[in-house]
């Protein structure tokens, strides 16, 4: 195999070894274009896509604490969030940067991902992250009388494009 001045060792991964993907049962044939392992590393485009380092000695270093069952990170398909007691950050584009900040409760997050918008919500406050303006915006909590606004919730998935909610928190007493 080839090697670079650092002694490391590379290995080209054929287009045919990457739609194939991950190696099904440890006991099948290693000839078979599979690959055995993915470390640090997940298919996206078409393509592997590194996977950032967001360990917990990492994030403290740089001020976020690290107190159960925070942070909570989050993977959607374009960004990663980090959730905190008190603080949203958003890693994209190699940088963590604060997206909003909030009184401090320690529920945890759920979140959907829907590419043009994420909504994301802790039971107490909802909000939306709108890629077209680059910011979390708090949504409007659900009004019974009037019948507008989203409930807050605890648990959510994209099923089929749709959102599911659980944990719904909707305000009526």
């Amino acid at each position: 195999m080839p090697t670079n001045p650092s002694g490391l060792f590379s290995h080209p991964i054929s287009a045919d070894m990457l739609m194939s993907g991950l190696i099904q049962e440890p006991n099948m044939a290693r000839d078979k274009n599979f690959l055995a392992q993915s470390d640090n590393a997940v298919g996206y485009a078409g393509s592997l896509a590194t996977v950032p380092d967001l360990s917990e000695r990492k994030l403290s270093l740089i001020g976020i604490p690290i107190k159960w069952p925070f942070p909570q990170i989050v993977q959607c398909q374009r960004m990663y969030f980090v959730f905190t007691q008190s603080s949203i950050y958003m890693w994209a584009n190699n940088k963590l940067r604060l997206m909003w900040s909030g009184a401090e409760n320690y529920r945890k997050w759920a979140a959907s991902d829907y590419i043009t918008f994420i909504i994301m919500s802790n039971g107490l406050t909802t909000l939306r992250y709108d890629a077209s303006t680059d910011a979390l915006i708090p949504v409007e909590r659900y009004n019974a009388s009037t019948d507008e606004g989203t409930p807050h919730f605890a648990a959510c998935l994209n099923y089929n494009g749709q959102l599911l909610i659980g944990g719904v928190n909707n305000g009526i007493k």
